[in-house]
């Protein structure tokens, strides 16, 4: 580790430091205990069903990637079988 290179000796490792949407569906890790940052990395689609499409453009789709201005604010919801209160926390 780096830290313990350069002479930082109390070094604290977080576990579950952040969530990686879709991947992770939940805003905590374990009850009472939230991740500390979202880091938004892959595409988000679902199918009707909510099943999650990873690298297919679904009939619900948001890809930062796409975006050329701020996430517009009239977005439409993920449909109500997408299981991830993350992605609809990105989305607000």
């Amino acid at each position: 580790m780096a830290a313990r290179i350069v002479g930082i000796k109390d070094v604290v490792i977080v576990d579950d430091l952040m969530a990686q949407p879709p991947y992770q569906t939940a805003l905590e890790f374990k009850k009472g205990s939230p991740y500390y940052l979202i880091h938004y990395t892959y595409g988000l689609d679902y199918n009707k069903s909510g099943v999650m499409l990873p690298r297919t453009v679904g009939e619900w789709h948001f890809d930062k990637r796409a975006q050329a201005t701020p996430i517009p604010r009239n977005m439409s919801e993920p449909f109500a079988t997408v299981n991830s209160s993350i992605v609809r926390k990105l989305i607000q």
